[in-house]
This record gives structure tokens, C-alpha cells and sequence, in this order.
């Protein structure tokens, strides 16, 4: 059946075969059922609505949650040859009534629009004079007030939807939705029995690492130093500390822009647009900025503080390396983080949902960062926590490319210390979380541990010799071992699991991969290699550069980003193939009939070129 599909992502996206999940949500659509699709970013999640509009009598109205976004995409469908507009606030009154017109004409075969647009009438109207096939949910789980990004527009959808005589298809997509967010989805957009695929949240090509760094600025110096002419995110929590970041960097000599809130908007667009443009390395900038963002060949991801939950962490990291190349997410995690991150959660103006009722949503944003911390605290393998959070079950054997799996630190016997922390647990009656735990193994606050009697047990003052962050790294470290388990309420109660209670009983050896004291963690960008280029493979990195150069040009003159172009992996397979006509130059993967058309004869020149120099 999807002979067809295979024919149109070859001719317009340059791909020779489709992605997991992707044939199974295309088939789905194009026999007309709902869908939902689960993938993480860089999965090809918009293939799976592109193609199928391609296959349409009728236009795919597309509705996404930023400006950017929709910009971005709709150029790189103009770049492949399809027929495609967005309208949104940035439009003038002639050029909205131009695409109105095209519109009715049936010109195009995707339209993005934000999800405010479904409040106004006008707009309403005209969808109702048009042709529509499907209506595709980008970013679905803003529909959630479980989720991290909620936006109360997207509630509109299922309204918009049932407007239609004929109901069009619907599908779905997100790349971060726990099961309860999954949930709302399915309810909230009122997806009829629709065809969900989750594709998992693995980022094969993203190495993990948490840090402790005594100072957060010298690391961060460090790390930029070392990946100089690379494309880098670095996120601060909140708008003073990236103007004093970005002080410092530009006191290093390091060239960046810096992007949150309280700036202009005119200041915020021409940061955001001169990374984009790659005009400018490194961007800092809080939350605020990176959703909808599709720069391809970010290389490295610097959190500058420990996000306040899992999905917001995820997400962000994800921005890097969308092209399938390896590319770095590293967080720098402090006291003083958990200490920032409660105050914003106790203090967010959040405390209203869409029809201005009470939330109650704080005790849920507080259990999300105690989450978050303990992904920062685990002595485990960081992509399994984050894997297990989302639902899935990775293997017991690591991942092989995170900071825990590759660090110096291995399997060491922890029999004796680990044996104090089951009985410590035991004692104080399984009802109490790290915190209060690792004062009574240090034997410290003994008025409150005498109150409850606990200056008395066995094992007060027992891990004396050990810091408190170590304990609850520790603690930690064995829940993620199986050994504790820690509830998910707000409080994070510690109690022993039925493998913890039998290794305290009988005796057993108990082996942790845990660092006594401060984790001596290995410096990402000081030992871990970034993957080579096919450039690099060739031994020769100067083609490398000077397509990317070529590109560089080409986008400047057309006043688009670079990698809308041609996307790093691409220039790599040029210079690992070397093609010389345009059969060849059709097998770089991403190079489509309309690319080959547009771009194949100067880059094949340059190619030539440099071919010859060599000879």
C-alpha cells in the first residue's frame, strides 16, 4: 500500500526508506483514520502528515504553536518543491488576503495556523469554503494541563473539528506525553478509536551527563572552548542569569546572543534569527526560547540549571542534534537549583486553568521536580531513568552513551553502607524521604530525631563520614538498583522494595555502581569524541567547510536558514559520496527531485573542485 508514499518521500524529501512508526501512521491516515503519533523529535513526525497531504484531494490545515515553527516548516516544504503557507500574526492584510485566495483556489496542500486563529470567525468562515482532508495537531500535548507547555487555545480544536459536515481525518503528534498526557489527547481532541503509535523516546545519537561542578561558569567556559564552531543552546532558569551568562561569555571573547522575556521583541527576534542564521554560535536563553525550533545542526545542548521537570529537560535537550548526528546534553546541577525551582513553582501565576477555576497542579509541579532531581542524583543510566519516566523498559545493561555509563566509576561493593540505609529506612518506619534520612544516618538534628526516637536506632549516625548529598546519592542510586522505592507523591517517601528487604534479611552482597562523595564524573566535551563526520572518515575536513561555506552563501541570499538548505548530514553524504552527476547526487540522503534541480549543479562544481585540487 505504501508504494506510493515511498515514491512521493523519495521524489520531494530525498529519503529512500521510511522511518519506524512512520509507514504504520501513514497507512492509518491515508484510509482515513484518526492517528496519534508518539515520537521523539528528529523521528520524522511531520512526514507522516506530509505525505499523505500529498495524496489528498484537499487541503491538511496544520496546527502548530509558534510563528517559528510554522515559518520554518512551511519554507523547508517551498525548499522541496510543495505548496504550502502559514498565516499568523506577522502577515500583512494583502498578503493574508493573497493566501485566502489561493486557499479557495485550492493552491495549496498544507496551511499552518496557530491555534488562536480557531477564535476568530473570519477565519472559521473560510475554512468551511474549503476543501479540508485533515486537520494535524503539532506539539499535541499542549492540550494537556498534565503536561509542560499547556495552552488553552488548543482546548478550541475539538470545537473547530466538529463544525465540518464531513469530519475530517485528525492525527496527532507529540515527541513528550507521559501516559495521563497520552490520555488527554486521545479525550481532549476527541480522536475517534484512532491508530496510535508510539515509536519510543530513545535519542540514540544524544549523549547524557550530569554534572556538579564547583564552579558552573568555569565548566561551562570549558566546555565552549573545547566545542568551538559548533552550534550550542545554553538555558539558564531565569532572565538574570542569562544576562550574567552572556556577560561572561562575551567577557571570554565567546560570540553569542541572548534570548528571554523581559527583552524587546525586535532584540529577541534578531537573536533568535542570527542562531538560526548561524551568524551567531551560541544562543542563551531561559525557556522562553526553543519551542518550534527546527535548526537541525545544534550540537550541543549546556544546562546551565536543573530544569523543573523531566519533559521541559527532555524537550529542551532534544533540540539538539535533529539531523541523526551525535550531538551532547549536559546539565549542571546544584543546591541551589532545587532551591530556585520551588520558588518559581510555589510562586507561578499558574493558579488558574482555562475557565479561570482554581489548579491544582502545584503538588503535581513539586513531584515532577523531586523526579527531576533524582534523575540529577541517580548513579545509574541516565537515558533508562528518562525512558522509564515516558513508560517504556529499556534494558538492564545501560545505554553505553551517557555520562553514568562511561564514567570512571563501576560496580563497587556497597554491601555495608547500603546495609545502614536499609536499616536506617526500616527503622524510621518507611515514612520519611532522603532528606531527613541522611541527617539520622549522619546524626545530625537530633532534636527532631530524638522526637521521633530515632537518635536511639542502630544506624543514627552511622554514615557519619559522609556528606549529605553523597547519602542521598546513595539513596538514590539504590532505588535506581531496585534495592529502595521511592513513592510518587510530593513528599518522595523512601521504603524498601521486596529485593531491598530480602538483601537486608539474608545478608546479600549488595553491588552499586556509586561514587563515595563527590561523582568524578568525566567532562563530556574532554572525553567523549564527538562522532566523526563522513568528512572526518574521509580524512579531509576542508570539503566539509567549504559546502557549508557554498550553503552559507545560497541561504544568505534567499533569507533562510542555512540548514533549510541542505542539513549537515547532508553536506557529510556529499562528501563521502563525491557525486558527479545526478543520479548520484540523488542517492545523498535528503536530496530530492526539487533540490537536485536547484542546488545540484553548484555543489556538484564544488565538489568537483576540490577533487581536482587534490589530484
Amino acid at each position: 500500500m505504501l508504494t506510493h508514499p515511498l515514491k512521493l518521500l523519495r521524489q520531494y524529501f530525498g529519503y529512500s526508506q521510511f522511518r519506524d512508526g512512520q509507514p504504520e501512521l501513514i497507512s492509518a491516515i491515508i484510509s482515513g483514520r484518526d492517528a496519534l503519533g508518539i515520537m521523539p523529535t528528529g523521528a520524522g513526525k511531520s512526514l507522516c502528515f506530509q505525505i499523505p497531504a500529498l495524496m489528498a484531494r484537499g487541503v491538511v490545515i496544520v496546527i502548530s504553536p509558534l510563528i517559528s515553527l510554522m515559518k520554518d516548516q512551511v519554507e523547508s516544504l517551498r525548499q522541496a518543491g510543495l505548496p504550502a503557507a502559514f498565516i499568523n500574526s506577522t502577515l500583512t492584510v494583502n498578503e493574508y488576503r493573497s493566501i485566502e485566495s489561493e486557499a479557495l483556489k485550492g493552491t495549496y496542500k498544507l496551511i499552518y495556523v496557530a491555534p488562536e486563529r480557531l477564535e476568530n470567525p473570519s477565519f472559521l468562515k473560510i475554512l468551511n469554503e474549503i476543501r479540508v482532508s485533515m486537520v494535524t495537531i503539532d506539539e499535541a500535548h499542549c492540550v494537556s494541563q498534565w503536561g509542560h507547555d499547556f495552552r488553552p487555545s488548543y482546548l478550541k480544536i475539538a470545537e473547530m473539528i466538529s463544525m465540518f459536515k464531513k469530519k475530517p481525518v485528525v492525527s496527532a503528534f507529540t515527541a513528550t506525553a507521559t501516559p495521563l498526557v497520552k490520555e488527554d489527547i486521545v479525550k481532549l481532541l476527541k480522536l475517534d478509536d484512532p491508530v496510535t503509535v508510539v515509536t519510543g523516546f530513545d535519542r540514540k545519537n544524544l549523549y547524557f551527563e550530569v554534572d556538579r561542578p564547583a564552579d558552573k561558569c568555569e565548566f561551562m567556559l570549558d566546555y565552549l572552548r573545547k566545542n568551538s564552531g559548533k552550534s550550542g543552546i545554553i538555558y539558564c532558569i531565569t532572565r538574570k542569569l542569562v544576562e550574567s551568562v552572556h556577560e561572561k561569555l562575551k567577557n571570554a571573547g565567546i560570540e553569542s546572543v541572548r534570548y528571554h522575556a523581559g527583552l524587546p521583541m525586535k532584540e529577541r527576534k534578531a537573536a533568535q534569527e542570527k542562531f538560526i542564521y548561524d551568524q551567531a554560535g551560541v544562543i542563551v536563553a531561559t525557556n522562553a526560547f526553543g519551542m518550534g525550533i527546527d535548526k537541525s545542526n545544534v550540537r550541543f545542548v549546556l544546562h546551565y540549571n536543573m530544569p523543573k521537570n523531566i519533559e521541559s529537560y527532555y524537550q529542551e535537550a532534544g533540540r539538539a542534534g535533529r539531523d541523526g548526528e551525535k550531538s551532547e546534553c549536559v546539565l549542571l546541577f546544584s543546591g541551589s537549583d532545587i532551591i530556585m525551582n520551588k520558588f518559581l513553582i510555589e510562586n507561578s501565576d499558574r493558579d488558574k486553568d482555562a475557565a479561570g477555576a482554581p489548579r491544582t497542579d502545584k503538588t503535581n509541579e513539586l513531584r515532577k521536580l523531586s523526579q527531576m532531581i533524582e534523575y540529577c542524583s541517580t548513579g545509574s543510566c541516565l537515558r533508562s531513568y528518562v525512558l522509564k519516566y515516558f513508560g517504556e523498559k529499556p534494558g538492564e545493561c545501560g545505554c553505553g552513551n551517557c555520562g553514568n555509563c562511561i564514567s570512571t566509576g563501576s560496580l563497587a561493593d556497597m554491601t555495608v553502607q547500603a546495609a545502614k540505609v536499609l536499616s536506617c529506612v526500616k527503622h524510621m518506619g518507611e515514612r520519611f524521604g532522603s532528606s531527613f534520612t541522611a541527617e539520622v544516618l549522619r546524626g545530625e538534628n537530633f532534636e527532631r530525631a530524638s522526637e521521633y526516637g530515632f537518635d536511639a536506632i542502630p544506624s543514627y549516625g552511622a554514615l557519619k563520614e559522609f556528606s549529605a548529598p553523597a547519602i542521598k546519592d546513595l539513596i538514590s542510586s539504590m532505588a535506581a538498583s531496585g534495592y529502595l522505592t521511592i513513592d510518587e507523591s510530593v513528599y518522595r517517601t523512601i521504603s524498601l522494595s521486596e529485593k531491598g528487604a530480602a538483601a537486608l534479611e539474608n545478608e546479600e552482597t549488595i553491588m552499586i555502581k556509586h561514587n563515595k562523595g563527590k561523582p568524578e564524573k568525566k567532562r563530556a566535551a574532554a572525553k567523549q569524541p564527538a562522532k566523526p563526520t563522513s568528512a572526518e572518515n574521509a580524512g579531509d575536513m576542508r570539503l566539509f567547510d567549504i559546502l557549508k561555506a557554498l550553503r552559507r552563501e545560497l541561504a544568505d541570499k534567499q533569507r533562510v536558514p542555512p540548514y533549510l538548505i541542505f542539513s549537515d548530514a547532508a553536506l557529510n553524504g556529499m562528501c563521502s559520496l563525491l557525486p558527479s552527476t545526478a543520479e548520484e547526487f540523488l542517492e545523498v540522503s535528503g536530496v530530492g527531485q526539487n533540490k537536485l534541480r536547484r542546488y545540484g549543479k553548484i555543489f556538484m562544481a564544488e565538489i568537483e573542485k576540490f577533487v581536482k585540487s587534490k589530484k
